[in-house]
């Protein structure tokens, strides 16, 4: 959970720009504000969270990389051509890993 939460941070307050604060208030406070909320075991609130921040993290990575693409200004030395469909693939696979920990500890 915290390498997942550190890359997150990184990847709010140096990709998107958030202010540094909200890039770890985000990353940071999020257990504290689900044991408030009521959840109080460690492991469903890490395995949830891990599962949420995965989700995220893997989805940012994917607009990162295609806004990269897009919007880059070097020429690449390779260029790899992905299909579509191995998009929404990898998207669908971080989606069901996060519903399979949501479904398994609630």
């Amino acid at each position: 959970y915290l390498t997942l939460s550190n890359y997150l941070k990184n990847i709010l307050v140096l990709d998107y720009k958030m202010p540094r604060a909200w890039g770890y208030a985000l990353a940071l406070l999020s257990p504290l504000a689900l044991f408030l909320l009521g959840l109080r075991e460690f492991l469903p609130v890490i395995s949830f969270l891990g599962a949420f921040i995965g989700l995220l993290e893997g989805s940012l990575i994917l607009l990162i990389f295609q806004r990269a693409k897009k919007q880059g200004q070097r020429a690449p030395e390779f260029s790899v051509k992905i299909p579509r469909f191995f998009w929404y693939f990898i998207f669908t696979v971080l989606v069901l890993g996060a519903l399979s920990q949501i479904i398994y500890y609630f």
